[in-house]
């Protein structure tokens, strides 16, 4: 359950695993208890910089630059902050101000991440397989669920200098009117859909050049808007 903000402020960050945690000043205490309310989850975490200058590409969801969104940390909702989701190490970094007029980049633990939004888009921690609790996106109409879990690896190749990240490789589950099914490839998915003319489905695939591999979450809204609005509603699920 979400809850509201209740904690006193005590605003720590974890510089690294070796150092010891630091109290920052009551000045910016302050300021975020202001912004945000009384309380110290926000603005926990380990301090971020960036440990992959040297690696070509970025490991975020879609770029380097933090967007307005918010987050759920141990149930507490939190709007109006600055995020961005690292695909690679499977965080979130956060940015908050500070009274000098910058800010300071955080990562936030993936243990206390419930859920976050940036960018139109939303993403859950969820365990839908035996690898346990890791973050999808959800994108939802009527009653189905597509879940899309992002990865990118860092490649290392002996005849180049540099590593670099690969491009983001996505899992898939989907919920079809409460069945929840892995898929891979297009022909998995199409084998999911019940209550649908497999003519039209596959006509629409054609028609719209549809590639699983290349599909964006914009996509696949209307891919699942055509399934909804083209189900028999006497045929079950």
């Amino acid at each position: 359950m979400i809850k509201s903000n209740s904690f006193p402020v005590f605003i720590l960050l974890l510089i690294s695993g070796i150092m010891p945690a630091v109290s920052q000043p009551a000045d910016l205490s302050a300021y975020i208890e202001k912004k945000h309310g009384p309380d110290q989850n926000l603005v926990n975490g380990i301090l971020y910089y960036d440990r992959y200058k040297n690696v070509l590409n970025h490991p975020f969801y879609s770029g380097e630059e933090l967007l307005p969104g918010s987050v759920v940390i141990s149930g507490t909702s939190y709007e109006g902050v600055k995020i961005n989701y690292n695909i690679y190490s499977q965080y979130l970094v956060l940015e908050y101000p500070v009274i000098s007029g910058s800010s300071h980049n955080i990562i936030i633990s993936p243990e206390h991440t419930d859920a976050f939004s940036f960018d139109g888009y939303y993403f859950e921690k969820l365990i839908l397989d035996d690898r346990g609790p890791l973050f999808y996106q959800l994108i939802r109409v009527d009653g189905l669920t597509c879940y899309i879990h992002w990865e990118k690896k860092r490649v290392t190749r002996s005849y180049q200098f540099q590593d670099y990240f690969s491009e983001a490789e996505k899992r898939y589950f989907l919920d079809y009117y409460g069945r929840l099914s892995p898929f891979s490839h297009r022909r998995e998915f199409v084998s999911l859909i019940s209550g649908v003319p497999k003519k039209e489905l596959k006509g629409y695939l054609r028609k719209y050049l549809f590639r699983l591999a290349d599909a964006t979450p914009e996509q696949l809204e209307k891919l699942l808007q055509f399934i909804s609005s083209s189900k028999d509603p006497t045929t079950g699920n």
